[in-house]
């Protein structure tokens, strides 16, 4: 929630002064006859005294978000008594769409494509054994067989399921193989047409969960031991409403977009009263990501979390 949001609500402008505070009708509650939300203007800290909510204005939250860090404890930014959340962290409802069952068929087929093809030279490559691609559903789309039509590829797909909070498979996506410099960029990744899921989404049922960009970072913490480990299919894939953990670890890429968005996901967790961590940048021992890191050290050492 932004200080123009607040302003804007019921046209209430800036407030009325009580003191240091200034003092709002409620828009997270939609209270219209008191104004029981007191805001410090000089922190933007905000409580509602009617509904319990309380945080900081977007414009403040890097500030806040810094002042919390501890360095000493993996960087871990936020353990914060369960707090309500704000107009813009609001989760959005997941459309329940019908759950295509020839997703589920082609997957299957697919699994049986994949011994001896390019997508398991592939995963070799990744230091991916075969065995657990396997356990957690990896397939391959042969040149001619991908389900999305113009997006074929003459090496074929590997192929990850999307799922649900159910475990139900609702999108697949596939990641073009052979060498990098024989895959178009513009085609190298492609889902399916319609709702997006997770990969390995059980593990947001887990009391403590790990939580990865892409599904080989995923896949390289997996075979690294820990299992409780997932992919939301880029930083923008995270469907806050299935979140069932109590503790969330986010393994972003080591780079300038993966901690930009980190520090909004830290800042949504927490207004959700999440226990949230990430790996600090040392884990990756100036590798671009877990995979990379995975490659190259044969390891992925983070500590006793699990």
């Amino acid at each position: 929630m932004s200080n123009k949001d607040l302003e804007a609500y019921r046209s209430q402008g800036r407030g009325v002064r009580a003191g240091k505070y200034l003092r709002y009708y409620c828009p997270i509650h939609g209270s219209d006859k008191q104004r029981s939300l007191q805001l410090n203007p000089d922190n933007g800290h905000f409580r509602c005294y009617a509904c319990g909510a309380w945080g900081y204005l977007d414009e403040f939250k890097d500030e806040w978000i810094k002042k919390q860090k501890d360095k000493k404890n993996w960087g871990f930014p936020f353990r914060t008594r369960k707090i309500f959340t704000s107009i813009n962290t609001i989760p959005k409802k997941v459309k329940k769409e019908t759950i295509k069952s020839e997703y589920t068929k082609a997957l299957k087929d697919f699994q049986e494509f994949l011994p001896g093809s390019w997508g398991e030279e592939y995963l070799r490559r990744r230091k991916i054994p075969l065995k657990v691609a396997y356990n957690f559903g990896v397939g391959y789309s042969p040149s001619g067989k991908w389900l999305h039509k113009g997006r074929d590829w003459k090496f074929g797909r590997l192929v990850f399921p999307h799922t649900d909070l159910s475990g139900e498979i609702i999108n697949l996506y596939g990641r073009a193989v052979g060498s990098d410099k024989k895959v178009p960029k513009g085609i190298r990744h492609d889902h399916l047409p319609g709702a997006k899921g997770v990969f390995n989404s059980s593990a947001l049922e887990e009391d403590s969960v790990f939580i990865c960009e892409g599904v080989f970072d995923a896949l390289s913490m997996i075979s690294a031991g820990h299992k409780n480990t997932c992919a939301i299919f880029g930083i923008n894939g995270l469907c806050w409403e299935w979140v069932k953990s109590n503790r969330m670890v986010f393994c972003l890429d080591n780079d300038s977009a993966g901690s930009k968005t980190m520090n909004q996901l830290c800042w949504e967790g927490s207004i959700r009263g999440k226990d949230i961590y990430f790996l600090p940048e040392k884990t990756y021992r100036g590798y671009k990501d877990l995979n990379e890191l995975w490659v190259a050290e044969g390891e992925i050492n983070i500590g006793d979390w699990d």
